[in-house]
């Protein structure tokens, strides 16, 4: 596991890769607007409005290249502060409308002086921190990943922007290592061998996450139980079976309800002559079922 050093050296990486992408996607598509571009758990991404234009998948080479020419220039990360006043006089924050928004957003709630980096021509609003040179990122293993849509702040009542996505490492053995690995993971996921081993279906009349167990996946099921109930016998553990439902008494004295009633479900309640006579629940867990067996 990454210690924290680690973690924010790698973040401090990612973030300034995010810089760069815009860059390179700036001098490529020309008259763009520029959103954000945070780091994430496995590269970076950065949120664009295109206006008119389109980038595909297949632009991502050029992309690449171009980073790969910035890098190169060992341009600086330089770090201006300025007020909010002097922020809205300059001409950059005039023609980029989500930083503005950002700005204005943020004064709102009391910020009265904003940090910008410049790396070569390239301008951005944005706290930092970064790297002090491109010349830091020669050896970074990056790729373009994905193209995906994200509404301006997350809110769907906002323009929606292009997102792109990249893969970001301190190596490219890592890079090469976390690629296989999520190919690898790509040909395991259980909604794909479930499709093609006809091993379960879901239905949304039933629910989504509630299974139903064809007959190829019904002899797996009863095979794991077997292996479970045969190492349960080994080592000296007993089944016992219970009910799925029990009266309220139960689980207040186990302390389920006062403490959890907001996420158990309502409960079923018997009722004779419009009265309440009494109420079952949905037992959360074996318990309190089991402690009664224990205590009897």
């Amino acid at each position: 596991m990454k210690n924290v050093e680690d973690t924010f050296k790698i973040n401090l990486y990612r973030h300034s890769m995010a810089h760069i992408m815009a860059y390179a996607i700036q001098n490529i598509f020309k008259d763009i607007k520029l959103g954000f571009g945070p780091p994430t758990e496995n590269g970076f991404y950065y949120d664009f409005d295109l206006g008119e234009k389109k980038i595909e998948l297949k632009d991502f080479p050029k992309i690449e290249e171009e980073m790969k020419k910035i890098i190169k220039n060992n341009f600086e990360y330089l770090r201006n502060e300025l007020k909010h006043e002097d922020t809205l006089k300059d001409n950059w924050i005039n023609k980029e409308p989500y930083k503005k928004i950002q700005v204005d957003k943020l004064h709102g709630e009391g910020v009265n002086s904003f940090s910008f980096y410049k790396t070569g021509e390239f301008l951005d609003l944005c706290e930092g921190p970064h790297i002090q040179n491109t010349s830091e990122l020669s050896d970074i293993a990056f790729k373009l990943d994905r193209i995906s849509g994200a509404y301006w702040l997350g809110s769907e009542k906002n323009k929606m922007l292009t997102r792109i996505y990249a893969l970001c490492f301190m190596t490219q053995a890592e890079l090469d290592e976390f690629l296989e690995r999520r190919k690898k993971a790509e040909e395991w996921d259980h909604k794909k061998l479930g499709k093609e081993l006809d091993i379960f279906m879901i239905d949304e009349n039933i629910g989504k996450g509630l299974i139903l167990w064809k007959p190829n996946g019904t002899v797996l099921r009863e095979e794991i139980e077997k292996y479970a109930k045969e190492m349960e016998f080994k080592y000296g553990y007993h089944r016992v079976a219970t009910p799925h439902i029990a009266k309220e008494k139960l689980f207040l004295q186990s302390g389920h309800l006062p403490a959890y009633q907001e996420s158990m479900f309502p409960p079923i309640v018997v009722t004779e002559d419009n009265e309440v006579k009494d109420k079952f629940y949905l037992k959360p867990m074996n318990c309190p079922f089991h402690h009664t067996i224990f205590g009897s």
